[in-house]
């Protein structure tokens, strides 16, 4: 007869039970020894109790489902979810330290403890919701503190998936479910009504817990039937009556938290975080950085980025002289425009005050021709996760930061901006403007002359805005719209961002159906929508309609031509979108989306050189941006030329030291020559500064390719979360594959990989890389009709890219034809694919006694 529940020492899988650590309504926790790997892990076994019920079995595998999106250092991990002698069991991260609620035992804790505490869970809470998750169940007991003061998020037992792509049966399962589940005195009141909860649910518990951690109670202490009409209709005690000591600014902020109302809290953790990050600045507690995501460089066998078509011929007894970047002047500043925050406004106003800051950024460039300084736009900060001044300081090297709020009262809007040091976090100068909403261009210019006076008066030489300033040839009304919907498309991390901004943009052109500009940006919004977001053909199809609609309002309209060369570069019309960037250009040579879409629309084309000369012009345009350096280096990479490549990611690191990007990508570099010594220490500087699943992913390579399998899978167990992401998925099958007794879970993986892959080749059919990957992922399967099919379509769309030609190699060594399978090799280094990186890929193990290999690897 089974055991109804595990015991203290008994072995699941490779997994050996030590401790029960916890207990709950779902299951029983463990502290467990990883055998296979020598670590301890936590291991939640199902209740024996709910064995036979389906539907807990159910719920149970959705735990670990929610878990294994999440990848976020404030997060607990989850590793695997087997099942061992009728035991259903999760294996997560171990998480050591105290439960909050331990801690809370003793009474209040310091406001400095609680500030640190509430930005960490706030950071949590809103990576989950920007993966369509929520908790559901906030409380002490679900946050884990641990010795070094790090928060981590636990138990999302209870979290339920909204509005995801693809998961439509998930979340009409979970709406069926549990509606009312959760820990009432936490509950926000939609929830006890019984209605479904939603992100600022989660915020409500947040503003709980918050709330207890100052006062050491939680703001209603009754029971039962009291304590759910307390929580429907009386206000939550102030805190400050109960702790004196507690500053008015952070009491606010626990206050608005615990609103009855949705409408009237925080509208998601993003905002809560930004007021907690205000209070912190305010009170001078220092509060950690959170990373930003990276690229992932470790495809299996080469780095994954922009691999283009690689035909560079180098003559060893030439003296090649490298080109040098330039040097930034001394006296150049760098300055980062922030979003505007609009804390307690609604989402369409938070979206006016980011694209308002956006088109200010643009203003001042402008403005900035002299070189004296440098902008850095929203945008940009966006793309690298940079919220604080702080974070612009370590990932750009920024001097100033511009940041503001925005307040919408009615009819009027009020701008406050602040010029910031960001290295001493002071306060160089200050600006309030007034206008209505109404009169958005002379809110525009005033906020563009209230940075330059502030510039001004810090002694740092720029010329005046011109008047009167050109503006849109439009009305307010449209013009409101199109800063909404652009304000929007700088949000795409929120779940409904890419949505909301079409629906502004097309409010736009509709209000002025002759607003080029309008259009243009529509055709944007719906390429993003179609190449990052998978909305479908039908996406690329109306982006180019908008794209081209904007061109015949206005054939000179530099974001006209850019749109439509970005739409051309997303289907694979590379030459169409060269042609289109050139126009560009023409217009605006300072352009810089037209120099990057047209280098890599050269690239795809194999015009090496004049990409290259681009990716240089780029440099030469901002000199002090570490990003263009990172672009050139990429380019030389997928060229092979791995010494240039290396010099420019060691510019990165001189430019932005704390900057996790460059310590990655030379990491990248040591693979390609074989340092791999080199490359592990890097990437643990990489890891130190950003703990990402691509981080782990790029490991899992390295290792990989030092044949340290069990160590790659190791690695590779933490890029599970990344599962909207092929190539992650593809390498850590590639580690299990080689591992003793894992070719099962290898399958799953590739088979994960395919699904992805596909539906990326779907929309870009001319992706010969990404094909090539499908042939050698159904090769590994044993599908040799595909694996062939797919490896077709690759050649025939790419035939001289050296991956591609790599990948041909390794499908016919797998189905054992040697003679083709060794003659792709020789023409892959021929296209300069890397030598080291054919001689340590251990499928081609069996070639190393083959004189034709060896010639190959050393000629």
């Amino acid at each position: 007869m089974a055991a109804t529940s595990p015991t203290i020492g008994q072995l699941l899988g490779h997994f050996r039970l030590v401790e029960q650590i916890g207990t709950g309504g779902m299951g029983i926790v463990f502290r467990a020894r990883d055998l296979r790997l020598e670590r301890d892990v936590a291991v939640k076994v199902l209740n024996s109790k709910n064995l036979s019920d389906r539907s807990g079995r159910k719920r149970f595998r959705r735990e670990a489902l929610v878990l294994s999106r999440l990848s976020h250092p404030n997060v607990e991990l989850v590793y695997e979810f087997p099942s061992d002698q009728s035991f259903d069991y999760i294996v997560m991260e171990f998480v050591p330290g105290t439960s909050l609620d331990e801690r809370l035992i003793h009474g209040p804790i310091s406001e400095r403890e609680i500030i640190e505490l509430g930005v960490q869970l706030s950071r949590g809470l809103a990576a989950a919701h920007a993966r369509g998750i929520i908790h559901r169940d906030l409380k002490p007991a679900n946050l884990r503190v641990t010795p070094d003061n790090v928060l981590k998020i636990l138990d999302f037992g209870l979290a339920q998936l909204f509005a995801m792509p693809d998961d439509e049966t998930v979340t009409e399962t979970v709406c069926s479910e549990a509606v009312f589940a959760g820990t009432p005195p936490y509950m926000a009141p939609e929830q006890l009504k019984g209605k479904l909860p939603d992100t600022r649910s989660d915020v409500y518990s947040a503003g709980v817990v918050l709330y207890e951690m100052a006062t050491g109670s939680r703001p209603f202490t009754e029971h039962g039937a009291l304590l759910r009409e307390a929580i429907l209709a009386s206000p939550a005690p102030a805190p400050r009556q109960r702790n004196p000591d507690l500053s008015p600014k952070l009491e606010a902020v626990i206050l608005k938290c615990l609103e009855k109302d949705p409408n009237s809290r925080y509208q998601s953790a993003s905002d809560l975080l930004a007021e907690l990050s205000r209070v912190a600045a305010d009170q001078n507690v220092a509060i950690q950085s959170e990373k930003s995501s990276q690229l992932t460089f470790g495809t299996r066998r080469k780095v994954w980025g922009s691999l283009t078509v690689a035909v560079v011929v180098i003559a060893v007894a030439i003296a090649v002289f490298l080109w040098r970047p330039p040097k930034a002047e001394a006296h150049q500043k760098i300055m980062a425009v922030l979003p505007f925050d609009a804390i307690g406004q609604s989402s369409a106003t938070s979206a006016l005050g980011v694209g308002l800051m956006e088109t200010v950024a643009t203003k001042l460039v402008e403005v900035g021709h002299d070189d004296t300084v440098q902008v850095v736009s929203p945008h940009e900060l966006s793309e690298k996760g940079v919220k604080s001044a702080a974070d612009a300081r370590r990932v750009f090297g920024t001097d100033m930061v511009l940041e503001g709020s925005l307040q919408q009262s009615g009819e009027e809007l009020r701008i406050t901006c602040n010029l910031v040091d960001s290295k001493t976090g002071r306060q160089i100068g200050a600006r309030t403007i007034t206008r209505d909403v109404n009169d958005i261009f002379s809110l525009q210019d005033e906020t563009v002359n209230a940075a330059l006076d502030m510039l001004l008066a810090a002694r740092i030489k720029v010329e005046p805005l011109q008047s009167p300033s050109t503006h849109p040839d439009t009305q307010p009304a449209a013009y409101e719209a199109y800063i909404r919907g652009r304000g929007y498309l700088e949000e795409l991390k929120r779940p409904d961002a890419i949505d909301n901004a079409v629906r502004e943009l097309t409010r736009a052109v509709t209000i002025d159906p002759n607003y080029a500009l309008g259009y243009a940006a529509l055709g944007n919004a719906y390429s993003l929508g179609f190449q990052d977001f998978s909305k479908g053909k039908e996406w690329a199809a109306s982006a180019s309609r908008n794209c081209e609609k904007a061109l015949s309002l206005n054939p000179d309209l530099v974001e006209g031509h850019v749109c439509l060369g970005n739409v051309l570069n997303g289907t694979g019309q590379y030459a169409k979108a060269a042609e289109k960037f050139r126009r560009a250009l023409q217009s605006d040579p300072s352009s810089e989306e037209a120099i990057e879409g047209l280098a890599n629309a050269d690239t795809s084309l194999g015009n090496l050189s004049a990409a290259e000369a681009t990716y240089k012009k780029a440099i030469a345009l901002r000199p002090s941006s570490w990003l263009a350096y990172s672009r050139l280096g990429l380019f030389y990479y997928n060229q092979a030329r791995y010494s240039d490549a290396a010099e420019m990611f060691r510019k990165v690191t001189e430019l932005a030291p704390e900057n996790y990007l460059g310590y990655s990508n030379l990491a990248a570099m040591d693979t390609a020559l074989g340092r791999y010594s080199d490359a592990i220490q890097a990437l643990k500087q990489n890891l130190a500064l950003s703990p990402s699943p691509e981080a782990y992913g790029n490991l899992c390579y390295t290792y990989f390719l030092m044949h340290r399998f069990a160590d790659a899978a190791a690695a590779g167990e933490a890029v599970k979360i990344s599962d909207r992401t092929w190539q992650i998925w593809g390498n850590l099958a590639d580690a299990l594959y080689w591992s003793p007794n894992r070719h099962e879970e290898a399958g799953q993986g590739y088979r994960t990989a395919i699904s992805l892959a596909r539906s990326e080749v779907e929309v870009n059919p001319e992706a010969g890389e990404t094909v090539a990957y499908l042939a050698d992922y159904y090769a590994m399967l044993g599908d040799k009709n595909s694996a062939l099919n797919y490896l077709q379509r690759a050649l025939k769309v790419a035939p001289s890219d050296s991956e591609v030609l790599f990948r041909a190699a390794l499908v016919h060594n797998h189905f054992n034809d040697n003679a083709l399978a060794l003659a792709f090799l020789k023409k892959a280094v021929e296209a300069h694919y890397s030598r080291t990186i054919i001689r340590d890929t251990p499928d081609f193990q069996a070639f190393h006694q083959n004189q034709e290999f060896q010639a190959l690897l050393f000629q």
